[in-house]
């Protein structure tokens, strides 16, 4: 909205109401009259059809020089339209376009119910062509045009001068002066007495002012004081408005007359500050109070766009400079504002159109910065989705350039297209644009990322190495083979590129490269386990994406710190806890259909613990255990009742539809690799054969080896009525292997020997356990305690680099103390008997021994609060199974308050005394019979999940 909307039509009420039914029975009437006659806010006034809420749409700022085409495509982003919609305009010669452009309009507006055009600026071609956008819609327009090239057989409508009588009431509403007499008074009262006696305007006795002008001659009078008799024209008036400005006020004003011209422009506040000469961030208050003065004088309009100056003024600041000096003084004030956008792409994201038409305005020129900021905003424009802002600016550069324009540069502009198109998930288009025979090397690098999008890394990797010999350290040549081999599973070299890729990107001054480079870095680091680096390096490339407001990265980035939460989460180290209150408050709405089906999908499975699989959960109750010699365990810490047995929980939840819809989402986004790995997930959760059948043949269509073998690992380890599929379990290894994937190859020899009915080979277990953190270990399921063999989901997130200390700490091959409180209701003053019981794993030395084989340990029980155990002295129990009811120690323990206790349990060697084992607990003791003892969490982690 513009100041002029606020401004009561004063004196225009008879003129709205012809305009009004001038417009009703028509489908295009033209609105024509002398500068500053208040047409563009008569335009917005007008209500068509007597419809309170029209489908109104508004094209502005139309440049002396702007094509047909380019206006229509403008007014397609207004209208919302998909990208879709440009099959036929998206290949088209600069001299063919008009056409489908014409055809795109007209279907869009026919599926709105009776849009009104509102097109301010328009000329003779593109009256003629929105009169053929007309043909086959329920559409209007209202254009306000100057009198030259207005088609003969277009309706016009002629808006005149105020008469007196309104131009007197328009002085004193908009100005809160008062007219009485022939003379000016600078309060609402008349006479000598009631204010000062500001102007004598003779001309207010005859009828011969716009509202421009009068506006402009009551500020004069304001300002001035007793200037005495006001012109009577308003270049006159103009010109005595420009002769009151300081220095400063000038400089801007002709500025803004430069980059206006006939066509009218809106220029924000961000880029208003940069056209003074000399004034930086520094000082802003200059361009501030430069712009009040404009805006005093009333030769500025301003809303929230920022600022215009009249058209009216623009004319007469430049009436007198030749053709040349307007287009140097053009030059001169838009290359500071196309230099700063090269420092700040975020005001590109802001200001898209704006920038659109600067570029207009000086492309004519010779200026080579600013024919080569051309391919810059293609670039920026084509990583934002911009594509109808793109087809414009591409149509204006081909037709003021010709075939004289730089070679690379042309193909970059050429090549933008198809980036636009693969940023709004239109790949069938992106390959029309990326359809010629001989592309450039820009052309073949986007046609590599369409492919990757596409699912074809194979291909991806072969358009890739071609263009690595011919372009040298490209930096987003080398970070996209390095997210290639990422998505394959092939970490080998990864790192050397990724940093050569940063150090090019900063070279060059690429922020969004650099963005992009550091993000696959971190993908990188996940990868290979590294967790606090990666969660150092996806957040820095969030910020970099939110500094430069590129939604589809910082998308991307989300996505990936999501990823990283439920891994780390898994593997006991959660650094990026997507629940987290300040990671929440920075997370925006996706704007894309496939970063919304990841999102949903990485957030259901954080919340239904789904990721580490149903080993894996907040145990209640638990004993923390402190691994302190060779039993190397605890059970988990679980506090068992008499009857109800371990109360110990998991947060395995259920199937349940999130990921399901997320992976429907994911197919209808295009994204083959990430739909594989979907269907691969779904076929563990829910051990189903054919969901990992289907996963491996997606995996191999797209090239894809990581997730191959680990589909043909898990349909390996899942028996069919014939046995377990040896062939799975060596292409599994065979995959493995050639990827270099140790920890790939360490899982397949173990469940090859556990479906042969071995115990797990030490080599193999040392391996994991130096790759893995025991949290994600403990989550293996053995066939001895849940009847079948299952490797932890969130193994497959990672090719883990030996981090940890190889201890081989797992659940089958350590010794667990196991506690158990025999009587429920534990009050003060009441003994309470605790059982201890050691349990050797299955694969342990102990689970087989025969009992004399077995050493004698030595199990005591500390108190750390007030209570009392008994017996204080130590007890001497041997390693027995789980149902053995005769074995282990009893302890009596005494609170002697009610409260929270403690009490340490330490199991020694009974020979040499060595302490093998030490665990705590805390129990709840209250002073009332009948109620529940909760036992607390743990005070350290349980060694299982160490």
């Amino acid at each position: 909205m513009s100041w002029l909307d606020g401004v009561p039509l004063v004196g225009r009420e008879e003129e709205l109401r012809e305009l009004r039914e001038a417009l009703a029975p028509r489908r295009i009437v033209v609105l024509t009259g002398p500068p500053g006659s208040g047409k563009s806010a008569l335009a917005r006034h007008v209500t068509p059809r007597g419809s309170s809420s029209p489908q109104v749409f508004r094209v502005e700022d139309i440049g002396l020089r702007e094509r047909p085409e380019v206006t229509l495509l403008r007014l397609l982003e207004s209208l919302g339209a998909r990208p879709g919609r440009l099959t036929a305009a998206i290949g088209a010669p600069a001299d063919g376009l008009l056409e489908p452009v014409i055809e795109i309009c007209r279907r869009e507006l026919a599926d709105r119910i009776r849009p009104v055009l509102v097109v301010d600026g328009a000329r003779g071609p593109l009256l003629d062509a929105l009169q053929s956008v007309l043909d086959g819609t329920d559409c209007q327009v209202l254009a306000v045009a100057e009198e030259e090239g207005i088609p003969p057989a277009a309706y016009t409508y002629e808006l005149g001068d105020l008469a007196l009588p309104a131009a007197r009431r328009l002085i004193s509403d908009t100005t809160g002066y008062s007219y009485a007499s022939g003379y000016l008074y600078s309060s609402a009262a008349t006479g000598e007495a009631a204010g000062d006696r500001l102007v004598r305007p003779a001309t207010l006795d005859r009828p011969a002012l716009t509202p421009l002008a009068l506006r402009i001659g009551a500020a004069l009078a304001g300002t001035g004081g007793k200037v005495g008799e006001l012109p009577d024209t308003l270049p006159r008036l103009v010109d005595l408005a420009l002769a009151r400005l300081n220095r400063d006020a000038a400089r801007l004003c002709d500025a803004l007359a430069a980059l206006t011209g006939p066509g009218g422009l809106w220029l924000p506040d961000e880029l208003v500050a940069h056209l003074l000469p000399g004034a930086d961030s520094s000082d802003g208050h200059r361009t501030r109070n430069a712009t009040a003065e404009l805006r005093e004088l009333r030769l500025l309009e301003r809303d929230k766009r920022g600022v215009r100056l009249h058209r009216a003024v623009a004319e007469q600041v430049t009436r007198h400079w030749s053709p040349e000096q307007v287009a140097d003084r053009a030059v001169a004030a838009a290359l500071p504002l196309l230099r700063e956008a090269r420092r700040s792409p975020a005001l590109v994201a802001d200001h898209a159109t704006t920038y659109l038409l600067l570029l207009t305005r000086v492309l004519p020129t010779e200026d080579p910065e600013a024919r080569g900021f051309s391919a810059y905003l293609a670039g920026e424009l084509a990583h934002r989705g911009k594509v109808f802002e793109l087809l414009a600016l591409r149509q204006c550069v081909r037709h003021t350039l010709g075939e004289d324009g730089d070679a690379e540069a042309d193909a970059d502009l050429a090549a933008a297209p198809a980036l636009a198109l693969r940023r709004c998930e239109e790949p069938g288009l992106a390959r029309v644009v990326l359809s010629r025979d001989d592309p450039a090397p820009s052309e073949l690098l986007q046609l590599a990322l369409l492919e990757r999008d596409l699912g074809r890394l194979h291909e991806t990797e072969r358009l890739l190495a071609g263009l690595s010999a011919g372009r040298g350290a490209d930096g987003w040549v080398l970070h996209t083979k390095a997210a290639v081999a990422c998505d394959r599973g092939d970490l080998r070299g990864v790192g050397p590129l990724l940093r050569r890729a940063i150090e090019a990107h900063q070279v060059a001054g690429d922020l969004r490269g650099e963005a992009w480079a550091v993000l696959e870095y971190g993908r990188w680091c996940l990868l290979r386990g590294d967790f606090e680096a990666a969660v150092k390096r996806l957040s820095a490339a969030r910020v970099m994406f939110l500094d430069i407001k590129d939604a589809y990265g910082r998308d991307c980035a989300d996505i990936e710190l999501l990823r990283l939460s439920a891994v780390s989460r898994a593997n006991g180290r959660p650094v990026a806890d997507w629940q987290n209150s300040d990671v929440r408050a920075l997370w925006q709405p996706p704007v894309r259909s496939w970063a919304v089906a990841w999102r949903a999908l990485h957030a259901a499975m954080l919340a239904e613990g789904t990721v580490a699989g149903p080993a894996v959960g907040v145990v209640a109750g638990s004993v923390s255990g402190t691994d302190v010699g060779p039993l190397g365990g605890s059970d988990g810490g679980s506090v068992v009742g008499p009857d109800t047995g371990p109360i110990a929980g998991s947060s395995f939840v259920g199937p349940g539809p999130a990921p399901f819809a997320a992976l429907q989402r994911l197919d209808n986004a295009v994204d083959p690799v990430g739909g594989a790995w979907h269907t691969h997930c779904l076929g563990i959760r829910e051990d189903r054969r054919t969901y990992l059948e289907a996963a491996a043949r997606a995996f191999g269509d797209t090239g894809c080896p990581h997730g191959q073998a680990w589909s043909a690992l898990e349909l390996g380890i899942r028996q069919p009525e014939h046995g377990p599929s040896r062939h799975a379990l060596a292409r599994a290894r065979a995959l493995f292997e050639s990827l270099g994937d140790e920890a790939g190859k360490a899982w397949t020899d173990l469940a090859q020997a556990v479906l042969d009915g071995e115990p797990p080979p030490r080599g193999v277990l040392w391996e994991l356990s130096r790759r893995y953190a025991p949290q994600l270990l403990a989550g293996i399921e053995w066939p001895e305690e849940h009847g079948r063999f299952r490797i932890p989901r969130a193994a497959r997130h990672t090719i883990p680099e030996p981090r940890h200390d190889g201890l081989a700490r797992f659940p089958t091959t350590e010794s667990r103390i196991r506690l158990t409180l025999l009587d429920d209701t534990p009050a003060a003053d009441d003994a309470a008997r605790i059982a201890l019981r050691l349990v050797p794993g299955v694969h342990h030395p102990w689970a087989g021994a025969a009992g004399p084989a077995l050493p004698w340990l030595s199990a005591r029980a500390v108190p750390l609060t007030s209570a009392e155990v008994q017996p204080e002295h130590a007890v001497t129990i041997r390693p027995s199974a789980a149902d053995d009811p005769d074995a282990g120690a009893e302890f009596r323990f005494t609170p002697r308050r009610p409260g929270r206790h403690r009490i340490r349990f330490v199991v020694e060697h009974h020979d040499t005394g060595t302490v093998l084992q030490e665990v705590e607990t805390e129990i709840d003791v209250t002073d009332a019979r009948g109620s529940v003892p909760s036992a607390a969490p743990p005070l350290t982690e349980p060694l299982r999940g160490r």
